[in-house]
This record gives structure tokens, C-alpha cells and sequence, in this order.
């Protein structure tokens, strides 16, 4: 059957639109908009391929899920408050210094993984006729399988950077492969959690974990010091050219890698 992917085009002209604002401002919210835009064209071209159980659902979950980032742009953009999450991801320095860029897409992938992701699969999921655990599961392999492509762009971004993932074996990967896990995990426990709950009570419940993963995306912030391989990237040489940075990671988001041979 074929599925309509016009709104997923939309998505991700939408997204493109963030990351030329991001760009234009300056806005390292434009690091994780690359990502993230990489991540769509790859989830369109599974839906495509019918790689999922349920073309037509997951275009449902990818233009929902996509919304809770754009209000939170929105309300970073306007002045608003958007989820205390999405305010950690928003924020530049760490003190005096500025973020390094590894820093900027983890905490984005915190608010929009351990957060949204879990709100929006408790939302389809209600709706749904059919189980969606194992296409909840392919779009983190799918995610996951976009970030090495992305870090090989940092590389260019900063060549001392280059040098120092080489020294260190290029165990940021395994970083952002474990962060990942445990973020789609979480997510998939929460959505289980709000499925549980009155709708009366779920706005209570989403606060409380809002609060807990804006602690957690405070972390990457501010790395425990037993955690060597964090300080030996955030002590790295890197280009502090937001937006030549940006504009990098989106020249390689228009080409991401190859879906996974196996999605679950």
C-alpha cells in the first residue's frame, strides 16, 4: 500500500527552516536540527521501502513528534517557556565557556528522546489497532545509525577533534550508542507509564519527568570528572563558528546512511 509522505516532507522543510534560522542567529539549537533532519530523510526513506510494520502510523508518530520540537523552538525563539527539558538543550555556555557541539546534541536528544519521544509513542500507541513496540524500536536503530556519520562531520568541523576521537579510539560513538539506548528504553518505560495513567493525572506525571531529564540533561553539562572520556572531548580544540558548524552538519544531513539491515 501506498503511504503519503507529503507530511513528512513538510517535516522536514520545516526543520530546514530551523536550521537556516539557527544559521542566520547563530543558534546552536541548529546542531541538533541537522541531526535531526538526517534522521527524517532516513525514517522517510524506511517508510518508503516499507521497512515498518505501519507506514501510514509512522507518519503519524514522525509529524507529531516532530511538533513537540518546533513548539519548543517557538517558544525558545519568542521568549516563552518551553518543557524545562528543551531549556537545558537551549543554553549556550557552561559559565563562562561556551557549549562544545557533542554537548549540544546530547541534550537535545535527551529532551526529545527520554521526553517527547515517550509522550508522542503514548499518544499513537492509544490510537492504534496494532502493537507499536517494534517500530518504536526502528526508529532508534534508525537514529542511532545516523550519529556516526554526523560525528565524521565534526571531524572536518575541528581536525584537533578529529585527532583526539582517533586517539581515544573513537569511543565518543560508543557515548552517544549507549545514550541512546538508555534514552529509547526510558522512553518506551514512560510511554508505558502515561498509558497507565487517567488522562486526568498525565500532565502531573509528564512534569515530573520533565524535571528529571532537564537534571539529567544538566549532566552533559557538567560531566562528573570520573567519567575521563567526556572531559578528554570537552578539553578538545574546536571551532567556535556556529554557524559554519551548522551549515557543515546540514550539507550532510541531505545524505544520510543507509538504513540498518535490520531495524529491530
Amino acid at each position: 500500500m501506498d503511504v503519503d509522505l507529503s507530511r513528512i516532507d513538510t517535516v522536514i522543510n520545516d526543520i530546514q527552516a530551523i536550521i537556516d534560522w539557527s544559521e542566520q542567529a547563530e543558534d546552536p539549537i541548529g546542531y541538533f536540527a541537522a541531526l535531526y533532519k538526517r534522521v527524517t530523510i532516513a525514517i522517510r526513506g524506511g517508510i518508503e521501502a516499507n521497512r515498518f510494520e505501519d507506514g501510514s502510523r509512522m507518519v503519524d508518530f514522525d509529524a507529531s513528534f516532530a511538533g513537540r520540537f518546533f513548539e519548543a523552538v517557538k517558544a525558545h525563539r519568542d521568549g516563552g517557556r518551553p518543557t524545562q527539558s528543551w531549556q537545558t538543550a537551549f543554553k549556550r555556555r557552561d559559565g563562562t565557556k561556551p557549549l562544545i557541539i557533542v554537548q549540544h546534541l546530547m541534550t537535545g536528544i535527551n529532551a526529545h528522546i527520554d521526553l517527547d519521544l515517550g509522550i508522542v509513542a503514548a499518544e499513537i500507541g492509544a490510537k492504534s489497532s496494532r502493537p507499536l513496540h517494534r517500530d518504536f524500536i526502528a526508529i532508534n536503530t534508525i537514529l542511532a545509525s545516523q550519529v556516526p556519520g554526523v560525528l565524521k562531520a565534526l571531524d572536518h568541523i575541528s581536525p584537533a577533534f578529529a585527532r583526539k576521537r582517533k586517539l581515544l579510539r573513537h569511543k565518543d560513538t560508543d557515548l552517544v550508542d549507549g545514550g541512546l539506548s538508555f534514552f529509547r528504553d526510558d522512553a518506551w518505560r514512560f510511554a508505558c507509564v502515561l498509558d497507565a495513567v487517567p488522562q486526568a493525572g498525565r500532565d502531573d506525571v509528564i512534569g515530573v519527568r520533565d524535571a528529571a531529564c532537564a537534571c539529567f540533561g544538566s549532566w552533559y553539562l557538567h560531566p562528573s570528572p570520573f567519567v575521563p572520556i567526556i572531559h578528554e572531548i570537552l578539553a578538545e580544540e574546536r571551532s567556535d563558528q556556529v554557524a559554519a558548524n551548522i551549515r557543515a552538519l546540514d550539507e550532510v544531513a541531505d545524505r544520510p546512511a543507509a538504513l540498518p539491515r535490520r531495524l529491530w
